[in-house]
């Protein structure tokens, strides 16, 4: 045998490798679905048993060591799970209104038109006044010298210090 031979061999044997390993996870997948068989009525059931069975059985549309159609059916049955699992959902929490209330309401203003009482230990919001903007522009600064600012802020220190 030649060594392309023996690469096409081996590439073969990495490809049918690879498609077991996905038929494999694919299944386990859709195997892992089956809790949620009672609430995904006739047409998840179909699904679901229809991709089992499929993938089990010996009758294949593709010979068995060609797995692509297997692969295909159980991807297809798993993203269709996934849909009907996604709208059982969706229902469920349309239906669920949670304990406190349907949600946050806000107040009406208070009868008499005063404020509410403030509970003990805090202080009623009060603004504080209003600040306007300055009548005059600002003028802008005056020109610094040439050179960094802390050349000219810093004194000169001495090598050591003194003792």
């Amino acid at each position: 045998m030649s060594v392309e031979d023996r690469l096409l061999i081996a590439g073969i044997a990495l490809l049918a490798l690879a498609m077991l390993a996905g038929v494999i996870v694919l299944g386990f997948r859709v195997w892992k679905m089956r809790r949620m068989l009672t609430e995904l009525g006739a047409g998840g059931k179909f699904a679901f048993w229809g991709a089992i069975i499929y993938t089990i059985s010996p009758v294949d549309l593709l010979p068995d060591p060609i797995l692509l159609d297997d692969l295909g059916l159980l991807a297809g049955s798993l993203v269709y799970l996934t849909h009907l699992v996604r709208k059982v959902r969706a229902s469920r929490a349309a239906q669920v209104q949670p304990p406190h209330g349907p949600g946050p309401q806000l107040r009406a203003p208070h009868p008499t038109g005063s404020q509410p009482p403030v509970p003990q230990g805090q202080q009623p919001y009060r603004p504080g006044p209003q600040v306007s903007a300055p009548a005059q522009p600002q003028q802008p600064p005056a020109p610094q010298p040439f050179g960094p600012p802390y050349q000219q802020s810093v004194p000169p220190q001495p090598p050591y210090p003194p003792q």
